[in-house]
């Protein structure tokens, strides 16, 4: 399906996290995120999710994503107001703890190294995605 040489270009990919950001709601952030999420069969983390009256980026993610190696990790943080997560958490008295995210993330990251050593398609599933 793919060549020698976009195989090659697809495994210096792997177990690199890419960040999605932009200024705004709504501007598709979470829309991006899914169509690189499918198409390198990445895991998907929104840290913070702020706003959740319609369901959370997370659920949306997990029935739009086709492939069945992507994995989406829960939020660390699910905030009620549809707000930067600065100003959510303010206006909801929760305070963000830089060092859970972080620590959140090196689960994330040391179980996508565990899964590539134990799987037989080593680098498959590891990337992911990080949407802010």
């Amino acid at each position: 399906m793919f060549s020698e040489a976009q195989n090659n270009k697809r495994q210096t990919t792997n177990n690199k996290p890419i960040f999605i950001t932009g200024i705004g709601t709504g501007i598709g952030k979470t829309m991006i995120s899914a169509i690189i999420a499918e198409a390198l069969h990445a895991d998907y983390w929104k840290p913070i999710q702020a706003g959740y009256e319609e369901g959370t980026d997370s659920e949306w993610i997990r029935e739009v994503l086709d492939n069945n190696e992507s994995q989406v990790h829960p939020e660390t943080y699910k905030l009620k107001l549809a707000a930067s997560p600065h100003i959510a958490a303010r206006e909801e008295g929760v305070r963000i703890d830089l060092d859970l995210i972080e620590e959140n993330f090196k689960k994330i990251e040391s179980r996508k190294l565990d899964d590539g050593h134990r799987s037989s398609t080593i680098g498959q599933r590891s990337s992911y995605i990080l949407e802010g």
